[in-house]
């Protein structure tokens, strides 16, 4: 796959597979992506890396599934940045989450 689409891949996989937590009254959000690959999880994550600036964190274990997650605004914008920049299909509702912290576009309820 080229890279130009990597960012519409990972926000497919992450539609299925992660969830965005926000907080509003602390301010705090968190991204989060599970796979049942270990080296599925792992590219997303270096993918992140490189086109985020984000950390390397660890890459959790938990039952049968591999999870990958950023706490934080900086790194989470990042990645609402990288995700939804010209995107125009995604889950609503995964989106409107996250949009919430961001001041991104209201698009309508589910």
């Amino acid at each position: 796959m080229e890279f130009k689409y990597y960012s519409h891949f990972i926000r497919g996989y992450f539609d299925g597979k992660g969830y965005w937590l926000f907080y509003p009254e602390r301010q705090v959000c968190t991204f989060s992506i599970r796979s049942h690959s270990f080296e599925m999880i792992k590219k997303i994550q270096k993918i992140l890396i490189d086109s985020c600036g984000l950390n390397n964190t660890r890459i959790i274990k938990r039952k049968l599934c591999y999870h990958v997650q950023y706490t934080g605004k900086k790194q989470c914008y990042n990645i609402y940045k990288y995700l939804y920049d010209n995107a125009d299909v995604f889950l609503l509702r995964k989106y409107q989450i996250i949009s919430v912290a961001f001041g991104g576009k209201e698009l309508g309820k589910i």
